[in-house]
This record gives structure tokens, C-alpha cells and sequence, in this order.
């Protein structure tokens, strides 16, 4: 070591005299107060790095004329020293791979490494055929393998150790999703419990569709819906346990669906679906129609929907009375079951004629059943009627057209309208000459305007407008409105293509809008 003395040695067994010498390895002579023979040796005072390097031993056996010439490599001993932080490969070890924990200790001569698994208050030591020049090899990580590992080096002139923790991730999984039991009661407490493992912890949700119900502990949603988060260690695994509950404090029938749990990690993401069932009584669709309307020699098709768990049975009554299928009776029932809870749609089919409207308009009873009780709807069929007037206004006077606005009457009859009927003539006639059938628009049902064209100049016609359903056409509005003398011309409507075929000419076609006395069109082009 630097600073010591140093002793090169070269001694030899011989059985005759001989003579030993110590040289440089430019083989001067080792002189100087720093240097001192003793027998076979050579003692170096106060050794340093420059001392380091190459030495001659020449042994001369002078009898026999015969003689050994030796090189000598003088290194300083320099014990264990630790040169950064213990490090591993890969940084991020997941179950399954292999991983190697590598010691930054250095010494001269090489030292022996030794490394251990700190368990606690206590060491294992780890076989010896897994460690090679400082690294250690673990083989087909688990999460037994989590934890903190020492190196320990060791030479003749001392030892050395680090340490280092390692954090073995484990894949994510669900290993449990489901309801605390089965075909909860409406009104009763309901638990959807979701189990996950990983490392990194992982973050866990529940979700309906698209909503989330956020992990916020007894925070409510709508008023009794909260979710609750545990969280563990396994003392075997090591893995992280996140249990995750989605809690109804009071079931409704609108919380039976398909749930969601979903977790994440910064490595992976899963999820796993759980149905809910919750039984009740059977309830009546919100969107359920309850009136009806029929007419003599005509069907009407009454309508009952309802849900339920289990399936609900639907009935019909009328007066108090039960009905079953017979001719002028006709019940159909469909299951629709996609939808959750089961969906039970029932019609029925009235035949109304001149003879039994009395007997067959009415109320009618739709019941739904099923062994946690029942429940009743009233449904109303009553006979439509033809509409009152619509509302027209004159909103359009041309010489050669009239514009109108409709609008549908307060009453429709209990029918929706189809379509007006117009009807038209000058005033001085008494038979309404011409006629027209305007469809109601869709996407504007409320105002509907009409166009009556071809008119005469400067004319007084009486018009007359109706609204017509499936019963037929009701009463009329009727109004007289004139046609004008003349008027500014409306723009034109081209029809001919922006982009001419010929190069020297240009032909232009065009609707013209008649105004009255038309004198002239003006035509003006611009050459670019």
C-alpha cells in the first residue's frame, strides 16, 4: 500500500552458492537510501505510485556457469473502495424477467464480491454461481424478489459494501369484479366490488356508459351512490392490492345496467363488466302515450309499455272487465330483451265501426305483473274529429302570384295533420276554378308557405284553405286577396352553365320573374 514499506522478493533454491540481484527494468541497479538488500530481497521504503512497474530478478550461479533472469510486476494493494451507487438493469424490472444488480466497488487486487438479500433485521446470502466480477444475476423475477440487496467486497487489505433497493412491478390485473349477491331487492343496499393487483399502485373507477362515479370516499352522487377504496400490501406477492366499491345505498330499478371497473397503471390498462340486477314491481314507460284517437270504420292501436324484473305479464281491461282475443280484439305482446331490465311492449287492437263506437271508445286498462306486485295504467280512446280552420296570412303580392303563410289550427281534431288543401278562383266567379295539395315540411311543421303562380294581373281572388288528417279535411279559412298592376322585378333565375363551351359566344338562359308590364331585361359582362 502507498506510504508502507514494499518487499520484492527474489529468492530461489539452488544447491550451490549463487548470486541474487534486484534491478530497474532497464536493468540499473537499485541504489539509494530507499533501497535495501536482505539476503534474497529487496526492501523499498516508503512506497509509492511511482514505485509502481517493472522489476529484474537476476540469479547467477557462478560454479556452473549457469544463470535465471525473472520479471517482477510491483503493484500497490489498495483496498475496497466503493466509486457511486449500486445500479441495475433493466431500470424498470417487471415478474418474469431477469435482472442484474451491479456493485461500484473497486480495490486492488480484485476483490472477492459477496451479496445479500436484507430481510428485515437479518441477511440471506445469495449462492455465489449467480455473481460474476461484481454483478448479480436474479433469474425469472417475482415480487419475492422485491426488496433491498447488499454487496459486500473484500480483499487482503479490507472490505467495502452498498446498498440498493429494487422495486419488482407486477402486471395488472382484475382478479375479482362482481356484486355482492345476486337479484338485489329495489330499496335495498347494493355493493359492486372490484379487486385489482399491480405494481405500481393502480388507479381504479367504476363506470356506467360513459359516466363515472370518481373515487371519492362517501362523497354522494345524486344522493346515495358513493364509492369507498382499500388499499393493501400482499405479504407474500409484495404486489399492491386496491379494492374499489361502488355503493347504493338504496337500489333503484334505473341502476340495473351494465357496470364498468376500470384500472390503470402507467404500464397498463384493464377493465372488467358486471351486470346488476335489481328486482321489482313492473313501472309504465315515461314516454308512454295515454291517449288515443279512432274514428268510425276504422283501427286503433292502443300501446303498453312497461319494464320489470322479473319479466313483468301484461293484461287489458275495459270497464273493469278483462279482454282476450276475439275479432274486433286483438292483442299482440313483444319481449324486447336487449334492453336491461326486459322491456314488454303490448298492443291492442280496436275495431271501431258505426255500430259499436259507443262500446269500444273509452278507458282502457293496461296492468303489469310480476311477483313483487303489480302495476295499472289508463289509457283513454276517444273519437277524433275533423280540424278546425288554419291561421293564413297574405305575406307575398306579385301581378302574377300570391304568397301565404299557414299555420296549423289550435285544434287539430286529435290528429296530426297530413297536408292543406287549397282551393282558389276570382272573385267574380262562384266555382273555385283551380286547386293544390301542399304537403306539411317536417323540418318547419308549425309555418308552411304556398305559392299560388300563374295568376292574372291586377285580380281579386277568393281563397280558401283547409287542413287535412286521416279523418279528412276540416273547415276552412277564407280570404280574398288581390294580384298587383306591377312591381319591381324579383332577380332572375339562370339556368344556363357558368362555363360556356364555345370561345366566341355565350349563350344565357334564364326563368324570368313576371312583374306586370315588363319593358326590357339588361344585360351587362365584364371581359377579365
Amino acid at each position: 500500500m502507498y506510504g508502507q514499506d514494499a518487499l520484492l522478493n527474489c529468492s530461489s533454491s539452488a544447491s550451490v552458492p549463487r548470486e541474487t540481484n534486484l534491478l530497474f527494468s532497464n536493468w540499473k541497479s537499485l541504489e539509494g537510501a530507499r533501497y535495501r538488500k536482505e539476503n534474497d530481497y529487496v526492501i523499498i521504503a516508503n512506497f509509492s505510485r511511482a514505485d509502481e512497474g517493472m522489476y529484474r530478478c537476476s540469479i547467477r550461479l557462478h560454479e556452473i556457469g549457469d544463470s535465471k533472469n525473472y520479471e517482477l510486476h510491483l503493484l500497490a494493494a489498495v483496498p475496497p473502495k466503493v466509486n457511486g451507487s449500486m445500479t441495475f438493469w433493466p431500470p424498470e424490472p417487471k415478474v418474469g424477467q431477469n435482472l442484474k444488480i451491479i456493485c461500484d466497488i473497486s480495490a486492488k487486487p480484485d476483490p472477492v464480491y459477496q451479496f445479500y438479500k436484507v430481510e428485515g433485521n437479518n441477511t440471506r446470502i445469495i449462492q455465489s454461481n449467480d455473481v460474476t466480477n461484481g454483478t448479480l444475476l436474479l433469474k425469472n423475477l417475482t415480487q419475492a424478489d422485491d426488496g433491498e440487496y447488499k454487496c459486500v467486497a473484500t480483499n487482503g487489505w479490507g472490505s467495502a459494501s452498498q446498498t440498493i433497493s429494487i422495486d419488482v412491478l407486477s402486471p395488472l390485473a382484475i382478479t375479482y369484479a362482481g356484486v355482492d349477491s345476486k337479484n338485489k331487492l329495489e330499496g335495498s343496499e347494493g355493493r359492486l366490488k372490484c379487486n385489482v393487483t399491480g405494481d405500481p399502485e393502480p388507479v381504479v373507477s367504476w363506470k356506467r356508459g360513459n359516466f363515472y362515479f370518481y373515487n371519492q370516499s362517501k362523497s354522494e352522487i345524486s344522493g346515495r351512490i358513493y364509492t369507498k377504496t382499500e388499499r393493501a400490501t400482499d405479504k407474500i406477492k409484495g404486489s399492491k392490492i386496491v379494492v374499489h366499491t361502488l355503493i347504493f345505498r338504496s337500489l333503484e330499478a334505473s341502476d340495473m345496467s351494465t357496470y364498468t371497473c376500470e384500472a390503470s397503471n402507467m404500464f397498463a390498462r384493464v377493465n372488467a363488466t358486471v351486470p346488476l340486477a335489481v328486482q321489482f314491481k313492473p313501472n309504465f314507460s315515461k314516454q308512454m302515450t295515454t291517449r288515443f284517437y279512432s274514428w268510425r270504420q276504422t283501427n286503433a292501436t292502443l300501446t303498453c309499455t312497461a319494464i320489470g324484473n322479473p319479466e313483468p305479464l301484461l293484461s287489458w281491461f275495459y270497464n273493469g272487465t278483462k279482454i282476450e282475443n276475439r275479432g274486433d280484439l286483438e292483442i299482440k305482446t313483444t319481449v324486447v330483451e336487449e334492453t336491461s331490465p326486459v322491456q314488454v311492449i303490448s298492443t291492442l287492437k280496436v275495431s271501431v265501426s258505426n255500430g259499436n263506437n259507443n262500446r269500444k271508445l273509452g278507458n282502457y286498462t293496461c296492468k303489469a305483473e310480476n311477483k313483487h306486485g303489480h302495476t295499472e295504467k289508463q289509457l283513454e280512446l276517444v273519437e277524433a274529429y275533423l280540424p278546425d280552420a288554419p291561421e293564413v296570412t297574405l305575406v307575398d303580392l306579385k301581378p302574377s302570384s300570391l304568397g301565404l303563410s299557414v299555420k296549423p289550427p289550435l285544434d287539430n281534431g286529435g290528429l296530426p295533420i297530413k297536408k292543406y288543401n287549397i282551393e282558389y278562383t276570382p272573385k267574380n266567379n262562384t266555382v273555385f276554378t283551380q286547386k293544390l295539395d301542399v304537403s306539411i315540411n317536417p323540418a318547419k311543421p308549425f309555418n308552411t308557405y304556398v305559392k299560388l303562380t300563374g295568376l292574372q294581373i291586377k285580380t281579386t281572388y277568393m281563397i280558401n284553405v283547409s287542413a287535412v288528417t286521416d279523418v279528412g279535411r276540416g273547415l276552412a279559412s277564407c280570404i280574398t286577396a288581390s294580384t298587383l298592376d306591377v312591381c319591381e322585378p324579383d332577380n332572375v333565375t339562370i339556368i344556363s352553365d357558368k362555363a360556356g363551351n364555345e370561345s366566341q359566344h355565350y349563350t344565357l338562359l334564364w326563368i324570368p320573374e313576371y312583374s306586370g308590364r315588363m319593358q326590357c331585361h339588361r344585360l351587362q359582362h365584364r371581359i377579365c
